[in-house]
């Protein structure tokens, strides 16, 4: 990752060799020096979440990583669910946990059997 003439630009396996990234994009910084991967700048979204949590926004001129409390929020959880852990702790296991509204939306297609 690099600026250049004012341009944040991502490694990325495309022709240019690179992806400029906007206001508000998702960065995932998960192998920094990667040539070949893609889907490193994903245009008004957040990476997926995992338990590295290497993912970041690009925010008024600044690339900066997610705040747990946003972490929370990208996985549909409470504000302060994982309060009382460590940051790392707490992050590790955001990361390695499923998004709740998703899950629940793919339960609510099991049919309810009552015996």
């Amino acid at each position: 990752m690099k600026c250049v003439d004012g341009e944040i630009r991502v490694s990325q396996s495309v022709k240019c060799g690179y992806i400029t990234a906007q206001e508000g994009d998702g960065i995932n910084l998960s192998f920094p020096t990667s040539k070949s991967r893609r889907g490193r700048v994903i245009n008004q979204k957040s990476s997926t979440v995992d338990c590295a949590c290497n993912i970041c926004v690009f925010h008024e001129g600044i690339i900066r990583r997610f705040t747990t409390r946003e972490l929370e929020r990208l996985q549909t959880l409470p504000d302060g669910y994982t309060q009382g852990f460590p940051k790392g702790i707490a992050q590790k296991a955001i990361g390695n946990g499923w998004t709740v509204d998703v899950i629940a939306h793919i339960l609510s297609y099991i049919p309810n059997k009552k015996a």
